[in-house]
């Protein structure tokens, strides 16, 4: 109640003050910021992080775009909700599914139709995987996966923080996709790319996966619930690794 009876004061203000003006300016300036963190701490009240689980793979895949292999039906389906403070989402959300081996992590994506397809990484339909192990681990890996079969994959040192190392690249990872009304996508990721040990059973990572979804209207989904920045590990759902 007191954030939001703040937020009414900021309103009625705005509301006395001509655009234009000078004070108008000035109380533009003083307002900002706090229009940007009053909608985080009434949302920060609400959210909540939920876990996801990686099946271990007991059967082939194929790195195809096709994720019609049984051996993704042992995976659960993470939900998706509005990526900044959670709620339901909009528009219809992918199934993203996880697997693991002692060679490396596996996902697919199935998005429903429509979709856009474009040959910019970030102007057609994508999904995005963010994980770290945790634990302290300093080490940030982000895969971006588009519906026309772009890829990009980034890595960021959380402690010390620094920027995006635009050296790293993960090797040997693969992806491949397809669109076809909807789209879909297999991504595999080798530990030995990771400036991390593999996982063994019964571990914890933390991990978010975004949704970008173009049509039939823009909307930003995801597992865990961003606040507009989708590098806050601590806000990341516990991933765990089965047996």
């Amino acid at each position: 109640p007191v954030v939001r009876g703040l937020m009414s004061d900021l309103d009625a203000v705005e509301a006395m003050l001509p655009s234009g003006t000078k004070e108008r300016r000035r109380f533009d300036a003083f307002a900002k910021p706090y229009r940007g963190i009053f909608p985080d701490v009434i949302a920060y009240q609400h959210i909540s992080f939920p876990d996801m689980t990686v099946a271990r793979r007991t059967s082939p895949v194929v790195i195809d775009g096709r994720p019609d292999e049984a051996a993704w039906q042992a995976s659960s389906l993470p939900a998706f909700q509005r990526s900044f403070a959670g709620g339901a989402a909009r528009m219809p959300a992918p199934q993203v599914r996880f697997l693991w081996d002692d060679e490396g992590l596996y996902l697919s994506v199935d998005s429903p139709a429509p979709v856009k397809v474009d040959a910019d990484l970030w102007k057609g339909d994508s999904v995005e995987l963010f994980f770290t192990r945790g634990n302290g681990s300093p080490h940030l890996y982000q895969f971006v996966l588009a519906s026309s079969g772009a890829y990009e994959d980034w890595y960021k040192q959380l402690d010390p923080p620094r920027l995006h190392d635009a050296n790293w690249k993960a090797a040997g990872a693969k992806y491949v996709a397809r669109a076809d009304g909807g789209w879909t996508g297999e991504l595999f990721v080798p530990w030995s790319a990771l400036r991390d040990a593999a996982p063994k059973s019964g571990d914890v990572w933390k991990a978010n996966i975004i949704s970008n979804r173009q049509l039939p209207a823009y909307e930003n989904q995801s597992v865990s619930p961003t606040l507009q920045n989708n590098r806050r590990v601590e806000m990341y759902s516990r991933l765990r690794f089965e047996k």
